[in-house]
This record gives C-alpha cells, structure tokens and sequence, in this order.
C-alpha cells in the first residue's frame, strides 16, 4: 500500500496542493452509475445536478471557508452564508455555462488539454510536470486521468465562453480620467468623538435585564458539542523499527540533487544615492549626476569602502557599503542583475532601482556548490527515518481502519489489536482544549460525523488519527442564570451607545443653530480634532479604517460642511465636518492609466458576464429541491 505521496494521504497538505482539482470539483463533481446516487438535486435544461455533485461541492465549500477563516468561523456563520444555496446556484451556473459553450462550439483540442494539465504546478515534480505524480495525486482522490481530463475540458471550454462574453467589454479615455480624478480627491475635515464607554453610571433593572435576554435569546445559544473516541497512531513510536541503510541514502541523495545545491553567491559593497520614486524629474536628475560625480571618483581608483561611508545614503554606510553575500533572489531585479553579471573587482555603471541609484563594487563571486554526500548523510538518514516511520504508522492506522464497521464501537477492534483509544471530553468546533496537536482540525474532521460514524485515517500535527463520534449535544438557549453576566454586559453597552447617539444628536443640533463646531463641542467637553488630507480608500489618519466615515466625508460640501447625523465607527459616535477639499493631483496620471483601465476592463468584463449569466438563468428551465437551498 506504499507509495511515494502515501504519507500525506489524508493530509491538509495535499488538499492546499489539489486547490486547483477541488475547484473543478466545486464547480462539477464527479459522476455515478449507481441509482442511489442518482437523486436529483437540481434539472438545468433536462440535465441532472445529483446528490453526489451537490455533497462534493457542499464539503468542499465547507472546507474552503474553514481553512480560510479557521476557528473564526461556526455553525452560526455557515447558516448566515447560506452554503446550500451557494452550492446549488454554482453547479447551475456551471451546468448552464458548459451547455451554452457547446451550443456555441467552442472546442478543446487534445493539445490545448494537455497544455492545461502540465502548466498545472500541482503535478510539477522541482518545476516539471511529473506524469507519475499526477496519477498518483488523482488516484488519491478517486479519480481515474480519463475522468479528471473530461472535467478539465469542460472547465476549459466554459473560461473560452467567459472570454468571448467579455471581449466586447470597453473603457473609454475618459472613463479611465473619471476613475482616476474620483479616487485621488482628498478631503481634510474636524471631527469630535462621543465614546459610549465613558458613561458610566448605567442602571439595570431586573425587568430590563430579562426583557433583553428574551428578545435576543438567539445570541446566547451555545454552540453545539461533540464527544469522541479515538485511536492515535504516532510516528515516534514506529522510529525504533525503522532501517535506513547506506544504499538508502545515496539512492536519495541522487534522487534529490536540488536538495544539496547551494547557490552562486556574490559578495558586494554598494554606494546609494536614495531618491523617491514619485519624485519629479528634477529631483531624480540632481541625484543621478551625484551619483554619476561619485562613480568617476571610484573608478580612478579611490577607495570604495570609503567613498561608501562618506556618499551612501543605504543603511550598510557605515560599514563602507559591505552587504555580505547574497543569492540572487535576495536583491531587487535591476541591483541582482547587475551585480551577478560583474566580475570580482569590477564597478558597475549607475543602477536604477526603486530605491534609487546604486554603484556596486563587486569583491568575490562565490560558484554553484553542491553538498558532499558524507556531509549531509545524516541529514538524509534522519529525513528518511522520519518519512518512513510515518509510512509506517499510516500503514498500521490503514490497516486497523480496514477491520472496523461504521457503528460499531471501534474499541472492540482496538482491544484485539493491543491499542489504546483515547476519549475526549465534549468540545466544539474550536476543538479539544487537551492531547491533540491540531484541536481546529481534528474538530472539523470530528463534526462531520454522525453518532457512533468513524472517520477514515486523518492526519493531524503529523500523525494519524481514526476518530468516532459517540455523543453530540445540539446548540440552546441556556437559562439567564447561567449567562447574566454576559447580558448585562451587552445590555449595558446598548444603553451606552443609546445614551452616546441621543448626546452626539444634540452636539449636531448646537452646531447647527451657532455654526460654531468647536464651541459646541466644548459645551459638551468635547475636543475637536483635524485628520489632515485622505482619499476616498485610504485609512483616515487619527482615526482608522472607518468606510462609513470617509464615504460621509466625501459627500459634505462647503454649502452642506456638516454631517446631518451622528456616524459610528469602532471608538463610538463621530461628528464631522469639512474643512478643506483637494482635487486630484493628475501629474501622475500617464504613469497609471495603463494599469486604470485594466482594472476598469476586468470590472467591465466581470460585469459583462455575471449580465450574461443572469439573462441565461432567466430563459433556462430550471428546477431545485427546495431543501438544498434553506
């Protein structure tokens, strides 16, 4: 059952690398002959959607959130995202996309697939498509190549469809010019602050506190519970086992060659003449004739390191310029390739970078190396000994996996077999508090279970686990009793906000009748504050990244300088006012138009096709089970 990717079977690693193969699944699933997999989800034209598509793209969802969100997300958010609806309306949208491609003709040659599939970093093996990897990787994932390749071919035919939809998408010069002068205004306004964690003397009575508890009971539900039983197989424990001999090592020291290179290096002192990229052509000439005044004296023969100390304006001044040895990848494009094409003892010429202008001595070039086999063979026993024992304990795990029956309690099995099984205590979707090296996602492979199911072999933490769930407590409302600390916490601050709003009104109210800003706030004991100039996306300074605010800035006027109602933000209610408006700087305009209106092209061509998409649902016959979409 070995094989060279075995160890990660069950791993999230390979389902980070698969991303590009679980969107296709997301999008299609994979079919079935056998009927009870057949039950209809969804007709889109005639063409069924089955339960099978519709459970792969839902898990698949489910996984893509959890890993994106990690613990931050719950059972609560999941309702509120309306996953079965999201399912649902993307196979539709595919099943639909892949009709009207084929309606329209858009073929994949064999050629064109094949491309596709070796561009795919998934199935490079050190930067090349790996036939071997890539059947290796799909049979791991229940998919023959024939199967996978039909799905490639209708996903490359719907992205042809997307782009000739969106090809008659147009920007205009002066929708570009709009773009730009809109969201490189500035705006400069006043500002004072009523925080609501400044009143203090909130009063509660019992009859409120109740009140509040009853009309939002929902808030306080607990999250739901599992309990499990489990078997952990640890690596560590497989070690003593293991054997790797001399033949082994070398056999993956040729294997592996990248694994032992060292890369050329250069070592280098630099001289640095900073300059702002936005500076104007002024400020970038004077710099660039210093450096060029500096250059003639190192190539007379002055002292380089010198010179460094006295020019450079780089933070290796001090130390005459000397930057130690340095890859390639180290250093920004234009200084790399200068300094890698120079020999030992040679200047370069002036090198523009976003830094600014650079003279670079460089003092050794140190070649492309290659570690000795004696000298990494420990390294390579050692890396050995640890993938083979993980072989070893997923071999064992597979093999005590291969005797159990779902619903039956796997301890009977585990006592024959001379292994422990651990139980947890109740825990939710954060996970247990104890014992597991990875509780979030031993969590989320626990909570898809139902009572007495087992999990197939789960790696977490780098072992292996096979989990049973064996009691499952459903989310409720507990009694006030049991959470009248936290209502009165969240009551309280209603009645701050409440308080703070009504005093924020009454401020707005003064200013208006006075026109005196800082003279009704004062009233108040307030203190005025000025955020200085921003754009419409920037974060305010002063006051953070506030939407809400900055959008209710940038419609005040000089006429309307006041904002009408209070506008809450993270540190409590903010009353604004315009001070002084900027129009757009446009000197920087040319220099960013380009990179504008492929912005613009991209939002005009999405838009195109989600037009297109809508109009297509509309006079399609579609039909959907009411219970995949609550």
């Amino acid at each position: 059952m070995l094989n060279v990717m075995r160890k990660y079977a069950g791993s999230w690693m390979i389902k980070v690398l698969l991303t590009a193969i679980v969107i296709v699944f997301v999008f299609w699933g994979v079919g079935s002959f056998k009927s009870r997999k057949d039950a209809q989800v969804a007709t889109v034209n005639g063409e069924i959607i089955t339960i099978e598509e519709y459970q792969k793209a839902y898990n698949n969802m489910i996984e893509n959130y959890r890993r994106q969100y990690g613990n931050r997300i719950d059972e609560q958010m999941f309702k509120h995202l309306q996953l079965g609806k999201q399912t649902v309306d993307q196979l539709v949208s595919q099943k639909l996309l892949f009709q009207e491609s084929k309606k329209l003709g858009f073929q994949v040659t064999d050629q064109e697939l094949i491309e596709k599939i070796k561009a795919n970093p998934v199935f490079h093996n050190s930067g090349v498509f790996d036939k071997r990897r890539y059947n290796i990787l799909l049979s791991q994932n229940r998919l023959s190549p024939e199967e996978f390749e039909q799905k490639m071919r209708q996903q490359i035919a719907v992205e042809k469809l997307q782009e000739f939809i969106g090809s008659g998408a147009k920007v205009s010069e002066d929708e570009v010019w709009d773009w730009y002068t809109h969201e490189n205004q500035m705006v400069n306004i006043e500002y004072v602050i009523v925080e609501p964690n400044t009143y203090k003397d909130i009063k509660l009575a019992d009859e409120e506190i109740k009140t509040y508890f009853d009309e939002n009971k929902d808030q306080y539900k607990t999250e739901p519970a599992i309990k499990v039983q489990y078997l952990y197989f640890d690596p560590e424990s497989f070690v003593a086992d293991v054997i790797v001999g001399d033949e082994d090592v070398g056999e993956y020291y040729e294997a592996h060659p990248e694994e032992f290179k060292k890369e050329k290096t250069v070592e280098a002192r630099h001289i640095l003449f900073k300059v702002d990229q936005d500076a104007d052509e002024k400020t970038q000439q004077k710099a660039r004739q210093k450096a060029l005044d500096v250059l003639k004296l190192a190539r007379k023969g002055k002292d380089f390191a010198k010179l460094a100390k006295t020019y450079s304006e780089g933070p290796s001044k001090d130390e005459g310029g000397a930057l130690g040895a340095f890859t390639r990848d180290k250093m920004v494009k234009p200084f790399a390739d200068a300094a890698f094409a120079l020999k030992v003892g040679e200047i370069s010429d002036l090198v523009k970078t976003q830094f600014g202008w650079h003279i670079i001595k460089v003092e050794k070039v140190n070649p492309e190396q290659k570690d000795s086999l004696k000298k990494v063979q420990p390294k390579i026993r050692t890396k050995l000994i640890t993938m083979r024992s993980k072989n070893a304990a997923y071999d064992r795990a597979e093999e005590v996996y291969d005797l159990l029956f779902n619903g039956e309690d796997i301890s009977k099995v585990a006592n024959k077999q001379g292994l422990s099984v651990k139980k947890s205590a109740f825990f939710t979707q954060k996970g247990p508090k104890k014992d597991i090296k990875d509780p979030a996602q031993f969590a989320n492979a626990a909570f898809e279970l139902e009572v007495m199911d087992i999990s197939e072999v789960k790696e977490f933490g780098g072992g292996y686990y096979i989990i049973q769930l064996i009691e499952k407590e459903e989310s409720k409302i507990p009694p006030l009793e049991d959470v009248i600390a936290q209502v009165k916490k969240d009551l309280t601050a209603q009645k701050q906000d409440e308080q703070a709003e009504k005093d924020a009104k009454s401020i707005i109210e003064a200013m208006e009748k006075d026109d005196n800003f800082t003279a009704a706030a004062k009233l108040f004991e307030l203190t005025t504050k000025e955020t200085g100039f921003f754009k419409r996306n920037d974060t305010i300074p002063q006051i953070g990244y506030e939407r809400t605010i900055a959008s209710a800035a940038f419609e005040l006027s000089k006429k309307n300088n006041l904002s009408r109602q209070p506008l809450k933000g993270s540190q409590g209610f903010y009353i604004i006012r315009l001070k002084e408006r900027k129009e757009a700087d446009t000197k920087e305009f040319d220099a960013k138009k380009t990179e504008i209106h492929q912005k613009l092209l991209q939002q005009k061509k999405y838009s195109t096709f989600s037009t297109y998409l809508s109009e297509l649902k509309k006079r399609s016959k579609i039909t959907v089970q009411d219970k995949f979409i609550q």
